[in-house]
């Protein structure tokens, strides 16, 4: 199972960075040639997730379900 890993403001305060963690495996995903694990938005998630990604078992739209839709918006 994938989990969203909420990291806004752990790393950079007032960053809104995600990961994701597969629960079967018991890692966080990693995507692109650099085998990146943090994004800062969806537009760099979707670009390091790649071509090479598309038509496994877990497409894209898996992971872009995950986040919640409030999370870019800035707090009250």
């Amino acid at each position: 199972m994938i989990r969203f890993l909420n990291l806004k403001d752990q790393i950079c305060e007032g960053s809104n960075d995600f990961a994701f963690y597969d629960t079967v495996s018991n890692t966080i995903c990693s995507f692109g040639e650099q085998a990146e694990q943090v994004f800062s938005s969806i537009e760099g998630f979707k670009y390091e997730f790649g071509d090479e990604q598309k038509g496994t078992t877990r497409p894209l739209s898996r992971f872009l379900g995950l986040i919640p839709d409030d999370y870019f918006n800035e707090a009250v």
